[in-house]
């Protein structure tokens, strides 16, 4: 599993020269949407807090591990995240779902449905554009 925010393609290359034509490997690609980016930067900013603290913290530590594993996402900070969410939908559509790369991978978009007060949720968008089931999800602690 590896993880890029897909504001270009690089990770699609870089998986497929190391992994190509194995048909032991299934590759799928996900892309995530959120219906308001808002809910998307709260969450940044609150986890990003959270690895400074823990980060802190860990440095008191004698295990190296602890440092490492205080990351918890990646390295946009919530004043990005507008630009990297175009940036990725536009090679989504541009470059992945045209074909241009990921060829042989599998493809899918789930969306993320984020609310102030209640559980957000993740469904699958269908080919045609249609939602298949409503997944709900709490903030994670």
């Amino acid at each position: 599993m590896m993880e890029t925010s897909g504001r270009d393609v690089a990770m699609f290359h870089y998986v497929d020269h190391f992994f190509g034509e194995n048909t032991s490997y299934n590759k799928l690609a996900l892309h995530f949407t959120i219906n308001d980016l808002t809910f998307a930067k709260q969450s940044v900013d609150r986890r990003m807090i959270d690895e400074i603290q823990r980060g802190s913290q860990a440095l008191g530590n004698s295990n190296v591990f602890d440092i490492v594993y205080t990351n918890q996402g990646g390295p946009y900070g919530s004043k990005v995240l507008d630009g990297v969410q175009a940036d990725s939908d536009r090679v989504w559509e541009s470059e992945v779902l045209s074909g241009n790369v990921g060829e042989d991978w599998y493809k899918a978009t789930i969306a993320i449905n984020a609310h102030e007060t209640e559980p957000w949720t993740a469904q699958a968008v269908k080919p045609d554009g249609s939602l298949g089931t409503k997944f709900a999800f709490g903030p994670k602690k």
